[in-house]
């Protein structure tokens, strides 16, 4: 036999575990001899317990839940190494660079003023001023491209990790 108080202070009798109790359950046990009233044993206490399945139900859901967080965790920790590595960037490096020839008219030079520019004449005949510049090469691009294709790739990642967290524990 169980004993118990439920939620409006009544005490319940049973010969099974209440479902669903959170509260003290106390087993009754009956004695093989009839003692007398006065003599009459304090209750057991017993840690409410739980069916096998109910219990192994629960540490399977424990189990997933604590899968689903870690995969969760995983997905944000690539996600900022991979925006760490994109928003990290100093430029083109040296192979990803070429040399272009920009051509200004005379009169607007560039802000700054460079040595390795030539007077060269147009094609209206006008004189123009030719500076070589660095630009960033297809190189530079393509590895850009590869670093947000990654930062899209981890944000896609999280969030169906964080789908199947909810649906795991919901």
């Amino acid at each position: 036999m169980y004993r118990w108080t439920d939620a409006q202070g009544r005490v319940q009798y049973s010969d099974r575990l209440p479902k669903d109790f959170k509260g003290e359950v106390t087993r009754i046990e009956a004695d093989a001899q009839p003692t007398p009233p006065a003599a009459k044993p304090a209750p057991a206490k017993v840690e409410p317990a739980k069916a096998p399945e109910e219990s192994d139900r629960n540490s399977r859901l424990r189990a997933t839940r604590e899968k689903l967080a870690a995969a969760v965790e995983q997905a944000r920790a690539r996600l900022e190494a991979a925006k760490k590595a994109r928003d990290g960037d100093e430029g083109p490096g040296v192979d990803e660079r070429q040399v272009v020839q920009q051509r200004f008219a005379k009169g607007k030079q560039p802000a700054i003023a460079r040595s390795n520019c030539r007077e060269v004449a147009g094609a209206d005949g006008k004189k123009q001023l030719m500076c070589p510049a660095l630009v960033p090469g297809e190189g530079y691009y393509a590895r850009m491209k590869e670093l947000d294709d990654a930062v899209a790739k981890a944000e896609e990642e999280l969030d169906n990790a964080e789908r199947a967290y909810r649906r795991g524990v919901d």
